[in-house]
């Protein structure tokens, strides 16, 4: 196991020139036209080693990229780092998963009571949300898009950047409960968790999904509305072909700036199956929006989320 440091480790350009890592964090391939490439698992290994640092979470983002364009002007020379920064956007949100990947995997640790576990998710090419479900469930829902097809309607989705899910097999949950570290290894085996997930999760064992965003643009605050409607959609779906009327996934949003008040309206729109039936309630799509600041803030929010749903750890 690495050794957790104090402080985050900025490499100097010798250590940036003699790389040890197999694939060094920033790599110009031949005949590549696009320009550097970021390997973002690299950076935040190079500069956290294993630890889960404290503090603001938009300084952590700051940190890697500070060590991102100082590898690249050590390998590049110097100026190379300002060319980065279309490949930093992408990589900063992907550092934001990965962090919090971390501090959701080692706070859902403390609660024994239906051993939740809180995994990221891949995109909607490598796996539909619907694979996630046990095969009645998954069957129901292959059902809906089958009939949607048919009447040349197609349902298009991307999946929730986090699922929470409780009551899975102890041989599965075992293995998805191990304390992980801010380093590559925790970080590729955290990616590659959702696979153990797949087509286990009972209608009722999802309590909640998360998105999160470094920034909320006008465009991306749509996405959200979007990827929450269609989730809360399946879900219910699957409440009316389970006659179970209490079945509900919360939507959760966790945003690392400012979220504006035209960011919550919008955010608040109603669901759209909840309008449909005058018997019914309805619910709002983003069930609560929270705007991250630090890690320990974080910590905190995650920590009340299992709590709200599972009940106070004993």
């Amino acid at each position: 196991m690495i050794e957790p440091l104090e402080a985050p480790h900025f490499a100097t350009p010798e250590e940036c020139l003699n790389c040890p890592y197999q694939t060094p964090c920033i790599t110009l391939p031949p005949g590549n036209q696009a320009g550097h490439r970021i390997t973002p698992v690299v950076v935040l290994d190079c500069v956290y080693r294993g630890a889960t640092p404290q503090g603001d979470i938009p300084e952590l983002l700051d940190n890697l990229e500070t060590q991102a364009r100082r590898a690249a002007d050590a390998r590049y020379g110097a100026g190379a780092g300002q060319g980065l920064t279309g490949g930093l956007r992408n990589s900063r949100g992907e550092w934001l998963e990965n962090i919090l990947s971390v501090i959701f995997r080692n706070v859902s640790r403390e609660f024994d009571d239906g051993n939740p576990v809180i995994v990221k998710l891949p995109n909607a090419a490598q796996l539909r949300f619907l694979e996630l479900y046990e095969p009645r469930a998954n069957r129901y829902l292959e059902e809906l898009f089958v009939s949607l097809r048919e009447r040349g309607i197609e349902m298009t989705m991307s999946n929730p950047d986090f699922v929470c899910v409780t009551n899975l097999p102890a041989e599965i949950a075992g293995n998805l409960r191990n304390p992980m570290y801010m380093n590559a290894e925790s970080i590729t085996n955290m990616d590659q968790a959702y696979q153990a997930l797949r087509g286990h999760c009972t209608a009722n064992s999802i309590p909640f999904v998360l998105t999160v965003k470094t920034s909320v643009r006008p465009d991306r605050r749509y996405q959200i509305v979007h990827e929450a409607n269609v989730v809360k959609s399946l879900v219910a779906h699957l409440a009316g072909r389970f006659w179970r009327r209490d079945l509900y996934t919360a939507f959760y949003a966790m945003i690392a700036s400012n979220v504006s008040a035209s960011d919550r309206e919008v955010l608040r729109n109603p669901a759209t199956y909840s309008l449909v039936q005058v018997s019914w309630n309805p619910v709002a799509l983003v069930d609560q929006v929270f705007q991250i600041g630090s890690v320990e803030g974080v910590q905190n929010t995650i920590r009340e989320l299992l709590q709200q749903h599972l009940g106070p750890d004993e």
